[in-house]
């Protein structure tokens, strides 16, 4: 009976991993690559729970990003956990950008406890064109606050 559930498992993920939708910016071996080690990652670590769009566009040139497509780098070329850290980092922005208030109230509870002077001078490190509250504290904060 635990092969066969073992069984079950493993046909599930490489389920998931199939079913996404992945294309390639330039179609070069890096981002060939990059896609194939994705696939292989995601069937052996389960990421339905953290996998909310389908999507994904692999691209050499990029940053990775979350909207309005996931996109992922080529630079973690056989580094199998940076990837799929990359890629659930990703995930988790759209799993955030579908519960708008309880974001909101994370954020709102984060600048409360971390309003201090080490918050201010997070605002210098904040990203080019970017304003608001601390953008290191607050980017992050959003993650652990929704989990």
């Amino acid at each position: 009976m635990a092969e066969l559930a073992l069984a079950v498992s493993f046909v599930g993920l490489a389920y998931a991993a199939e079913a996404l939708e992945i294309s390639l910016q330039h179609g070069s071996t890096p981002e060939r690559r990059t896609r194939d080690q994705l696939l292989e990652v995601l069937k052996r670590y389960d990421t339905q729970r953290w996998t909310f769009t389908r999507k994904i566009i692999i691209d050499e040139g990029a940053i990775p990003h979350s909207h309005p497509v996931l996109t992922l780098h080529t630079r973690h070329l056989g580094e199998d956990l940076l990837l799929l850290s990359t890629y659930v980092h990703e995930q988790i922005h759209w799993y955030e950008e579908s519960k708008p208030k309880q974001r909101a109230a994370a954020l709102a509870e984060l600048k409360k406890l971390y309003s201090g002077p080490a918050a201010i001078r997070g605002q210098a490190q904040a990203a080019p064109g970017k304003t608001g509250w601390a953008r290191g504290s607050g980017y992050t904060g959003t993650q652990v606050g929704l989990q």
